[in-house]
């Protein structure tokens, strides 16, 4: 089969930029490693991932936890504002000694917050504090935990707000 110089053309600007995110995915993966330490040993990581995607100029992207936060965590979930200690005990099979270091009052997790909780093969957890305003994980959630390794796709939403696309 041939194309057409046309085609042929097309074809070379998509893949050239796949080559492209990808490398400024990795970079941006790589650069984020140094970010604040508050919570988990890469808090703001998807944070400022997603920063480096939208400076790309993309409205779409995909991302894999395991990537941005390491290989050591083989499973996550999300915790969306308005969950109790209760209701993450409940669902996701956190305790509330976990959970000490969100310091979460009788209302559970604040609106506009939200958090990756970031499970170990030992059984810690380690959390990243989401800002809501930034990047939006709870428009449609993901329930239960998940593989690291599996891709979340990101949508833009408006400028300099991203959200999970299911």
């Amino acid at each position: 089969m041939t194309l057409s110089s046309k085609a042929k053309g097309l074809v070379a600007a998509i893949i050239v930029i796949w080559l492209i995110v990808i490398a400024g995915l990795t970079v941006s993966a790589a650069l984020t490693r140094s970010g604040d330490n508050s919570t988990a040993p890469e808090a703001g990581a998807l944070e400022l991932s997603v920063a480096g995607v939208e400076g790309l100029g993309l409205n779409v992207t995909a991302v894999a936890l395991a990537d941005i936060y390491g290989e050591e965590y083989p499973a996550a979930a999300i915790l969306c504002g308005g969950e109790t200690a209760e209701s993450i005990a409940a669902n996701y099979g956190i305790g509330e000694t976990e959970l000490a270091p969100l310091e979460l009052d009788g209302q559970g997790i604040p609106t506009g917050v939200s958090y990756i909780a970031l499970m170990k093969a030992d059984g810690s957890v380690d959390f990243d504090k989401i800002d809501s305003a930034k990047v939006e994980l709870c428009l449609q959630p993901l329930t239960g935990l998940f593989d690291t390794r599996s891709m979340i796709p990101l949508a833009k939403v408006e400028p300099g707000l991203w959200a999970l696309f299911i």
